[in-house]
């Protein structure tokens, strides 16, 4: 094996000593230019080049996978940057480029270990196409649809996606199986992005196994595995809202489910699962995994609720209060031992604001989610059905001090939902009686929300003379402005 391995790294190294070249060539590859390619895979599969992928020392693949990763990067890099080519032409590159995948068949593999690193390294693939696209996006829709296609037969071979491997061989180590669904997620968030119109019904992935990743979801005994599927749910409820809102409340909302997970999340876990890389997700969690979990857990909670209630006519609205009910009261339960109150208070909206407080994407996302909810129910249902909007705000900002500066920053990221979020909470809070604000908030609270808009409006005002900000500030300073009147009206 020894002597090999210098014969081995050459041969790599043939693959960008022909690739690049034959990228950067001025005429359009031809079908002998293919050939070629293919002809230097077949040499290199004889002397089991590829098996520096999959080398029992862990340093050899890893150095093998990063240098195939950046030569094909380089080689896509090549060849995105050349728009005027033809979709044919774009098409023979693509697979020339790809050829040097087809040994790399993951679903041949049967070692956990191996299929891990040929899972990683696609998902890495995917990260460096979507990167370079966005630098050199493809314009011309029938090249996003070769390029679409050419993937998707490097990634499954023919086969379908299965959002959950029922197979055992890829269940039996976690590490493994994380790794699975984190190239799902990215292949799902990869079509999105290159295609958003991309019609998802005809790709040649179901939703068979839902039910077993929703399940996987929630009972699986090592924590980053749930933290994984549940990313995948969430990415794949941005596509297929109805089915995989439905199946996450049949399954997540049981009370099997729900007492293993007080269980699991107040005592962790000790079950012993196989370990490659001995790292935290193979241990028992420590808290900020827990966290991770929970957070990802209530959001999909949250956002099936919101989206089932959009579409009445598919579900029972009272079915869903009464799980909803059963659900805040466990989450509360499940939260009270982590965070104690300065205030003594033991509020639902309490125990969420010091949850997603640490991470403000996710806790853009939840504003978002409970607004809905709060606009699709009536007054008398949002008060047993939906956690109190104003409640959560005001823990917010007082966890934040009532910061302006904060409140700006988040206004003027372009990665967060809290803009439009913040708008929408405006229009709630003109239509909502200044007394009832005052019984969700203190005084002191309700005169310190009125000094931070006021802040706003100043900041966001001198930004705007000095065009330092993206927007027209102007419609938002007027809703704030409307919003001190209306509450100064008290």
């Amino acid at each position: 094996m020894e002597e090999k391995q210098p014969q081995r790294w050459l041969a790599l190294h043939r693959i960008e000593s022909f690739l690049i070249p034959l990228l950067t060539k001025t005429v359009p590859c031809t079908q002998e230019d293919k050939q070629d390619a293919l002809s230097l895979v077949k040499q290199l599969e004889e002397i089991r080049v590829f098996d520096l992928l999959i080398d029992p020392d862990n340093l050899v693949a890893f150095r093998c996978s990063y240098f195939l990763n950046n030569v094909l990067a380089k080689g896509f890099r090549l060849i995105v940057r050349q728009n005027e080519v033809s979709k044919e032409c774009l098409q023979l590159r693509l697979e020339i480029l790809f050829s040097f995948l087809e040994p790399l068949d993951m679903f041949r593999i049967t070692k956990p270990e191996l299929q891990y690193r040929l899972c990683r390294f696609y998902s890495r693939l995917m990260d460096d196409i979507r990167s370079i696209l966005v630098e050199h996006p493809l314009k011309d829709t029938l090249q996003v649809a070769v390029l679409v296609v050419r993937v998707e037969q490097v990634l499954w071979r023919q086969r379908d996606m299965q959002l959950f491997p029922y197979w055992k061989e890829w269940t039996r180590a976690s590490y493994t199986l994380a790794a699975y669904l984190i190239l799902c997620r990215k292949w799902l968030g990869f079509l999105y992005f290159v295609y958003p119109e991309y019609d998802h019904s005809s790709s040649i992935y179901s939703l068979d196994y839902l039910s077993s990743l929703v399940v996987c979801a929630n009972t699986h005994p090592v924590f980053y595995v749930r933290q994984r599927s549940w990313e995948l749910l969430l990415e794949l409820q941005k596509r297929f809202v109805l089915q995989v809102s439905k199946t996450i409340l049949e399954e997540s909302c049981r009370e099997e489910i729900l007492s293993s997970l007080t269980a699991l999340v107040n005592e962790g876990s000790d079950d012993d699962v196989d370990s490659y890389f001995s790292y935290q997700a193979d241990s028992v969690p420590n808290m900020a995994t827990k966290k991770v979990f929970l957070r990802n857990y209530i959001l999909g909670i949250v956002s099936s609720f919101a989206s089932l209630l959009c579409n009445k006519s598919v579900v029972d609205s009272t079915d869903l209060i009464e799980r909803a009910q059963i659900l805040w009261i466990r989450i509360a339960i499940l939260l009270r031992c982590w965070y104690v109150s300065t205030t003594n208070n033991n509020s639902l909206e309490y125990y969420l604001i010091m949850l997603f407080i640490e991470q403000d994407d996710l806790m853009c996302l939840l504003f978002m989610q409970v607004w809905k909810l709060h606009s699709l129910v009536s007054d008398e249902q949002q008060q047993i059905f939906v956690p109190r909007i104003h409640s959560m705000v005001f823990y917010w900002l007082s966890q934040i001090d009532f910061d302006a500066q904060v409140i700006l920053d988040l206004i003027l990221e372009t990665e967060t939902e809290f803009l439009e979020f913040f708008v929408n909470y405006f229009n709630v809070v003109i239509h909502t009686k200044p007394e009832d604000l005052l019984h969700d908030m203190t005084r002191e609270g309700f005169s310190r929300f009125g000094l931070l808009l006021e802040n706003l409006c100043s900041m966001l005002q001198r930004l705007q003379t000095k065009n330092l900000v993206g927007f027209r500030c102007t419609p938002l300073v007027r809703k704030m402005r409307r919003v001190l009147q209306h509450i100064h009206s008290t």
